[in-house]
Order: structure tokens, then sequence, then C-alpha cells
């Protein structure tokens, strides 16, 4: 997952609130390759859904960055950063789900 944050969130070329985070997530086929694969891309389109890509060959595969994260680094995405409505995809509390929504059909 890769995650970008914006000081002010637009809807329909607006600025309609402070804070927005948009992401994407990258389906690989076999994160321990020097090369993996890309077998498939989701962006989101806000903080609950995602355009969902068709990927027959689809191979279920977690990433490997949150196991890399330092006890400080996981304390200051869970705590630290407090965005209003906005939802931060890398905390524990959206994580999962992020990676849930953004899964290939």
């Amino acid at each position: 997952m890769y995650a970008w944050y914006f000081p002010k969130g637009f809807w329909t070329g607006f600025a309609s609130r402070r804070h927005d985070w948009k992401s994407i997530v990258v389906w690989i086929d076999n994160p321990a390759l020097e090369t993996p694969k890309i077998i498939a891309v989701s962006m989101s389109t806000s903080d609950t859904t995602y355009n969902h890509p068709m990927a027959s060959d689809y191979i279920g595969t977690n990433t490997s960055f949150r196991e890399q994260l330092t006890d400080a680094a996981r304390v200051a995405l869970n705590e630290s950063f407090k965005f209003e409505d906005a939802e931060m995809p890398f905390n524990d509390e959206y994580f999962e789900k992020r990676l849930e929504k953004a899964r290939p059909l």
C-alpha cells in the first residue's frame, strides 16, 4: 500500500474538508522474489471504496511493510496522527479493512 496525504479534501472540485488520505494497493505475486510480478493495482476513490481491477490470476499475499515498522513508527501511526474524519490507511484500525476493500475481484 502506498498512501498520500493532502491538507485539504476535495469533492467535485471544491475543498470540502481538512485532511485527506488517498492510497493505492499494489498486488504482487510473491514478495519474496527480487522482482515480483505486479498482478493488480487498486486505487482508493474515497476513505471507504476502491476501484477493483479484475485479476483472475490473483494470488493472495500480504505486504511485509507492517512487520518492518519500528515500535515508535507503529505508535506514531496509531496514536499521534489524528486527521478529523480522514482515515490514515496505515494505522492498525484501518489497514486490514483497506486491504480487504482493495482486494481484486
